[in-house]
């Protein structure tokens, strides 16, 4: 797993491991840089997925949109 995180012109990637954990959710190790482990709670609803966690105090979430490449 890698995190992105920009602050004006200087972009920090963050790399670790992941373990899915109860019902809906991932624990996420970030192992270079270190950092505290987190949660992240998944929601699917038809071919959106949206991701909920919270870096260092700050809630974030992400959404993806799953495409028919068949079309």
């Amino acid at each position: 797993m890698s995190i992105e995180e920009t602050n004006g012109n200087v972009v920090q990637m963050s790399y670790g491991n992941y373990s899915t954990g109860k019902n809906q959710s991932l624990e996420v190790q970030l192992t270079n840089p270190e950092a505290p482990a987190f949660s992240v709670e998944a929601e699917r609803k038809d071919d959106v997925l949206t991701l909920q966690y919270d870096i260092q105090g700050t809630p974030s979430s992400c959404t993806y949109i799953a495409k028919d490449q068949t079309k």
